[in-house]
């Protein structure tokens, strides 16, 4: 999924809430794709 998607994404979706904090801090590439990763297996 494009960055741009999951920072804009819907509101209420933690995708873009973790991508969103990542981008706010400069977490490191590994940390958004474990923020990523834990919001899916949150999602399921």
């Amino acid at each position: 999924m494009p960055l741009t998607l999951m920072l804009t994404g819907p509101a209420g979706s933690g995708k873009s809430t973790a991508a969103g904090a990542w981008a706010a801090r400069g977490t490191s590439p590994r940390a958004l794709i474990d923020a990523v990763l834990a919001d899916r297996r949150a999602a399921l």
